[in-house]
């Protein structure tokens, strides 16, 4: 069933092999005594009632323009032969169901089990059917008398109450995160294996690019899906080329030839159910080694231009378009979880800003990323995002840096503010705010609309996710230049934001919107007189008013103490100290300059320094030659050369041993293999050390503080 949808898709599999019977099964009342399978005629192929699958969405991209999201099913392979689907191998058949059911019941695809009821069928769609799973096919009889192949639909009745369970990623195989987490990768980001595969019809027909070429395309131009993941990325994403998988020796290098047995005049479900089928074959069975697997298939019919499956690992590509960085791009992010970016009252595919929007038939370009709405879903700048209520502002307004993408490393503002609204619920919706930098050498340099300019985006839910990762698509809803505004209301809420300035990296905005309340257990100013401002004691409350002369004397003090002891001495006290102490008070305590702001800008205060947290602090101490650890060493943490405070006790602080100091060997940021402590300083530029030592609130500080130049080991940097 067609629809515009936004949810992610895995692999459909069945649990029982033996739940589909087709024309064949005996029909004699004694060998077909289980109510549970029913046989009807037209060639329809029952289930039995309590089998299941895992739902998911391919996103089709037609060279009109238009798009069509389709609900599909897989069977696992033993299935798929049991149930006599034909001779095609087919694993893959379109879900004729509600799409509203679906999405009340609360269908995530690829993270959920559909079980089926009694009156599910499966179906082969014939020559004269014009449902798009096959409609620029063309049956025409295969050579050497071989069968034309078959395509089927699943139908679930409208008033069939299926079901909708949800599994866990953790341990069961069918869930579209399993095998990522089995080889110890963060969602959306490390070495991400991948395999191209140009595929041969049965007559040798072949896509226009050679192996060299399609390698070229994907790995190894300037400009290539390999380059644009990394850059924009910030290193999160590493595509890498497949080499020898460990289920078969068949030895790839990034690209592999597969020849199958279909014809192109059969149409593009048939080509990519044997592409799968014979590429399975030729690694052992399985394609679980690739994180990704991109088919370039040779010219089948002319209305398509590629389709990827929501939260797989397969994309398909229609011949000349294999070549596009931009569809490459586009069809990975799908992979990966992305919907569309589209202009709200407009197209899904309009927003030309990033990857998501419409894709283009170059080879090496356009260079530009994505959009802020898509970059905080992708998480790949974990100290660059912030998410706000506009309806609760502190003073009902505030003020925020923007940085684009490009200066994520280098920077000190946002690259995705997000504005919480609904977003968490299902059909819900959120706000974002990027700054869309693109300039010469920029990583997003070639952005196809509103350049260097502030950009607002809606992002719809199709589920619940609190955490801004849900499916949906992005809608622009205004675009920003110095000075100008933009008004909308978020519930009862009037939101309005406003571009104070643009220069170079940073775009300073302020959002205006509801007033937070005041918190009602606020600290009282000044502590009450009534309480004693120690415990008592079992010594005199004060001292003797005058000590004796004479050290050595045992004459009694000529003062005398103002109060009674509580209790008797239990020894007398010593004339004199056993040990002068090495030092009774510290250096006067520093105070921040209440004055200081950083670069003259009026809300880079002391406190400005430190709101985002130990991620942010030290690169902003640093910035400005440093003028913040003078002005602010409290914040900073820096040696006082300012103001101070009256002497206080000096604290006692336990010494740091070189054990203390040593890196951990295990250690690896956010999960990721290559982002080990030696990974820190494998940048030269200190800037980007002290960026990677304060991510994770400081994390890598604390277990790699030799790498992080931890101030207390100052001793031990080697």
């Amino acid at each position: 069933m067609k629809f515009v949808s936004t949810a992610f898709c895995a692999f459909l599999t069945f649990t029982v092999a033996t739940a589909l019977r087709g024309n064949n099964i005996n029909k004699n009342e004694n060998d077909n005594k289980n109510t549970n399978e029913i046989v009807v005629s037209n060639a329809r192929r029952h289930l039995a009632p309590g089998t299941d699958c895992v739902p998911f969405i391919r996103v089709m991209h037609y060279d009109d323009g238009h798009i069509e999201d389709s609900w599909f099913c897989e069977f696992n392979e033993n299935a798929a032969v049991s149930s006599g689907l034909g001779n095609s191998g087919s694993q893959m058949i379109e879900l004729d169901v509600d799409e509203q059911k679906m999405k009340e019941k609360g269908a995530i695809s690829g993270g959920c089990l559909l079980t089926v009821g009694r009156s599910s069928y499966i179906e082969p769609i014939d020559g004269d059917e014009t449902n798009v799973a096959q409609k620029d096919n063309v049956f025409g009889s295969r050579s050497q008398g071989k069968p034309a192949h078959e395509i089927f639909v699943l139908h679930i009745s409208a008033e069939e109450d299926f079901h909708i369970e949800m599994m866990d990623e953790d341990t069961d195989t069918r869930h579209s995160k399993y095998h990522s987490k089995r080889r110890k990768l963060a969602d959306k980001t490390g070495d991400l294996n991948t395999l191209v595969v140009r595929v041969i019809d049965e007559d040798n027909n072949v896509a226009d690019f050679s192996n060299t070429e399609m390698y070229n395309n994907i790995f190894d131009d300037a400009v290539c899906l390999k380059t644009q993941y990394a850059g924009c990325s910030h290193g999160a994403i590493n595509i890498v080329a497949a080499q020898n998988p460990t289920s078969s020796n068949t030895l790839v290098n990034g690209v592999v030839d597969i020849q199958i047995e279909a014809k192109i005049s059969e149409g593009r479900q048939v080509m990519q159910n044997e592409a799968t089928k014979a590429a399975k074959a030729t690694f052992g069975g399985t394609l679980n080694d690739f994180d990704l697997v991109m088919y370039c298939q040779p010219q089948t019919g002319t209305n398509w231009i590629a389709y990827a499956y929501l939260n797989d690992s397969r994309s398909f590509y229609n011949n000349e378009w294999c070549k596009s960085v931009s569809v490459h791009m586009h069809e990975v992010g799908h992979n990966l979880g992305l919907h569309h970016s589209g202009i709200l009252g407009g197209s899904e595919y309009a927003d030309k800003t990033g990857m998501m929007g419409f894709s283009y038939l170059e080879d090496d370009g356009p260079k530009m990323c994505f959009n802020a709405a898509k970059s905080y879903q992708l998480g790949w700048y974990p100290d660059a995002m912030q998410a706000v209520d506009p309806r609760s502002l502190p003073g009902g307004s505030q003020s925020f840096t923007l940085n684009g993408v490009e200066d994520y490393e280098t920077g000190n503002g946002l690259v995705s503010l997000r504005l919480l609204y609904t977003g968490a619920t299902k059909d819900g919706k959120d706000y974002y705010v990027g700054y869309n930098r693109a300039t010469a050498g920029n990583i997003n340099e070639l952005s196809q609309a509103e350049k260097n300019k502030v950009l607002l985006y809606q992002k719809d839910s199709l589920y619940s996710q609190g955490d801004g990762q849900s499916t949906g698509i992005s809608w622009r809803m205004a675009s920003l230049d110095v000075g100008e505004s933009h008004s909308w209301m978020v519930g009862d809420t009037e939101v309005i934001l406003t571009v104070e300035s643009i220069v170079d990296a940073d775009a300073i905005v302020t959002l205006t919107g509801g007033v937070a309340p005041v918190s009602p257990t606020e600290t009282p100013t000044v502590s009450p007189t009534v309480s004693p401002t120690k415990s008592p004691t079992v010594s005199p409350t004060k001292s003797p008013t005058a000590a004796p002369d004479d050290p050595t004397s045992t004459d009694p003090p000529t003062g005398t103490p103002t109060g009674t002891p509580t209790a008797a001495p239990t020894a007398a006290p010593t004339a004199i100290p056993t040990a002068a102490p090495t030092k009774d008070v510290t250096e006067p305590t520093c105070l921040d300059d209440s004055t200081y702001r950083q670069k003259d800008k009026k809300n880079r205060d002391c406190d400005w320094l430190a709101n985002k947290g130990e991620s942010k602090l030290l690169k902003r101490c640093g910035n400005d030659g440093g003028s913040a650890r003078d002005a602010c060493p409290v914040t900073c943490r820096s040696p006082c050369s300012g103001l101070t405070a009256p002497p206080t006790e000096a604290p006692v602080v336990s010494p740091i041993s070189e054990d203390d100091c040593e890196d951990s060997d295990e250690y690896t940021l956010g999960g990721v293999a290559k982002k080990t402590c030696a990974w820190m300083t494998k940048n030269p530029r200190d800037s980007i050390r002290k960026k990677r030592c304060g991510k994770n609130d400081g994390e890598p500080m604390i277990e790699c503080p030799i790498a992080c130049q931890h101030p207390a080991c100052a001793n031990f940097y080697r």
